[in-house]
């Protein structure tokens, strides 16, 4: 009786178990921000949720063949390479937006955050991959816009200051003209 009440304890608790980690693995798969692990030596991508697949436009199967540097355009490599010390190192890491090629070859740019975690019983990073590209977008066209603007600005206002220039010599010649009329009269 026992040894059955100690084995029907276990095996609810294996259930419980077993019910969190396929939570976990929904929180996970199903998150709509794109989300790899990957190892840190390698950086070998260990696992990728639907919103990464998404947005790289690979498929699971080859994205899991794949290394995070596989992803960067070749310009970026290198300062990926740098933040290997800090993956070791620090629990949290940004990343500022960095380019990186979609399986269609089209360039996007993601900020990334990196935590430290295990994975399978093996250190790893899980990475936050979040698509910034259309609001860089959006900046540079905004930042050129406010350009524009300010030279129209300082263009309308080099055009009044001269403007006003003319209107102050033409009063200052009125007057001189106002001035000789009158002092040829009181001579007359």
């Amino acid at each position: 009786r026992f040894v059955r009440a100690v084995h029907g304890a276990e095996q609810d608790l294996q259930f419980r178990l077993q019910r969190i980690a396929e939570q976990y693995q929904q929180l996970f798969e199903r998150n709509p921000v794109a989300m790899v692990i990957f190892d840190i030596d390698s950086r070998r991508i260990l696992a990728a949720n639907d919103a990464a697949l998404a947005t790289s436009g690979y498929p699971r199967e080859k994205l899991l063949q794949m290394t995070t540097l596989d992803l960067l355009v070749e310009e970026e490599r290198a300062r990926a390479l740098a933040h290997t010390p800090d993956f070791r190192a620090n629990a949290i890491v940004r990343i500022p937006p960095t380019q990186c090629r979609r399986r269609d070859g089209s360039i996007a740019f993601f900020e990334i955050i990196t935590h430290l975690v295990q994975f399978e019983g093996q250190p790893a990073r899980i990475a936050l991959v979040n698509d910034v590209t259309e609001s860089l977008r959006a900046e540079r066209v905004l930042a050129q816009h406010r350009a524009q603007l300010e030279l129209r600005v300082a263009e309308r206002t080099a055009e009044l200051s001269q403007a006003n220039q003319r209107l102050q010599d033409e009063i200052q010649q009125r007057r001189r003209i106002e001035e000789d009329l009158r002092a040829a009269s009181a001579s007359a």
